[in-house]
């Protein structure tokens, strides 16, 4: 038996290839952008503890903090939305100022990843979840 015709066969074998490759390349740019976006707050919690450890103050940790973070927070943002800096006593008792018995900083940045594509944010949008949380802390001696 011979069927009519196959005329319209390429066109629906592209149409399916070509959905499913744009999925993928949409899914490998947001998770390259999340996973840049991750290593950029680990970098930039790492440079606050360390100017932290060496002495500086809240706002000098924020400012090396946000200068880190270049690129990634929107702007005109506020730092303090972003970062929370923490000193702890040998005890693991936490403050929020530095205390005479204080032993280590720890810089904590919270961020919430807004999709790159506008698939992934359709379907992001679909599953009630508009945003995917990323957070990166760095705890370190004071000196």
């Amino acid at each position: 038996m011979m069927l009519k015709s196959e005329k319209g066969q390429g066109t629906v074998e592209l149409a399916i290839t070509f959905t499913v490759l744009v999925i993928l390349v949409f899914g490998i740019v947001d998770f390259g952008y999340a996973f840049y976006s991750k290593l950029t707050m680990e970098h930039s919690s790492r440079e606050g503890a360390r100017a932290g450890s060496l002495g500086s103050d809240d706002a000098d940790i924020k400012s090396v903090v946000e200068d880190s973070l270049v690129g990634l927070l929107p702007e005109g943002s506020n730092i303090d939305e972003y970062v929370t800096i923490q000193y702890v006593n040998s005890d693991g008792d936490v403050y929020d100022e530095t205390e005479d018995t204080v032993k280590y900083v720890e810089v904590i940045i919270d961020y919430d990843y807004k999709y790159f594509t506008p698939l992934l944010a359709l379907i992001g949008s679909a599953l009630d979840e508009d945003t995917l949380s990323l957070n990166s802390s760095t705890q370190m001696r004071v000196e």
